[in-house]
């Protein structure tokens, strides 16, 4: 080993230990259940929206209310 490193073979690394990954990926279940339900309620307001041939496209979450009204501002049925 020290033969490896004087040769400039070896380097040194970071080693997590076994429980910090677990720590790490904890999260909330209370906060996971909220972000599924989100995306849930996202995808639902997608399909109604296509049965009416709209289509809401690739927007970010900051966005989706903005185009979800620019998509129902002309329908009678949904204004």
């Amino acid at each position: 080993m020290a033969q490896m490193m004087r040769a400039g073979l070896y380097r040194p690394v970071h080693v997590k230990t076994l429980r910090q990954p677990e720590a790490e990926n904890a999260a909330d279940p209370s906060q996971v259940a909220a972000v599924r339900k989100a995306i849930a309620i996202e995808n639902d307001l997608r399909g109604t929206l296509r049965n009416f041939g709209l289509k809401v496209g690739m927007v970010g979450k900051m966005k989706f209310e903005a185009r979800i009204k620019e998509l129902v501002e002309n329908l009678p049925d949904f204004g």
